[in-house]
Order: C-alpha cells, then structure tokens, then sequence
C-alpha cells in the first residue's frame, strides 16, 4: 500500500513542476499511438494478404490432387477395359 500511495504524489508534483513536459508527452503519445495503429493494421492487411495467398495455393493443391485422382481413375479404367478386351 505505500507504494502505491508515493506513485501519485510523484506524478502530481512532475505535472505541477513541468506543464511543457506533459504537453510534449501528451504529443509524443498521440503520435505513438497513431504509428501503433497504424502498423497494427498493415500487420492485419499483410496477415490477410497472406492469408489470402495460403487459400490460394491450397486451393491449387486441391485442384492438382483432384486433377491427378481423376487422371488415376481414367487410367484404371482404361487398363480394365483393355484387360477385358484383351
């Protein structure tokens, strides 16, 4: 409990000594707030981005891996037919 009684008392008395200070911080927050936000959302705009792409190729592969079970079919079907002709 003292601590937290001292960490008031301390940022009252840098506020009442230094008003430019806190301006200056109140800017530099704003700003850094503003940067965050910022790269928080390129970081969701890339996350989607790259999320897209993982789609994408899965997509791909699925369409590879159907395209190559259908060609494996084809073929056993043909090779039956041959078989039974043959």
């Amino acid at each position: 409990m003292a601590i937290a009684s001292r960490t008031p008392s301390r940022s009252r008395s840098i506020e009442a000594t230094s008003p430019r200070n806190t301006k200056s911080f109140d800017k530099t927050a704003n700003f850094l707030s503003t940067s965050s936000k910022r790269q928080f959302m390129h970081r969701l705009d890339g996350d989607s981005k790259n999320a897209q792409s993982l789609r994408r190729h899965r997509v791909h592969r699925l369409q590879n891996l159907l395209t190559l079970h259908s060609i494996q079919r084809l073929e056993c079907a043909i090779l039956t037919v041959l078989s039974a002709v043959a």
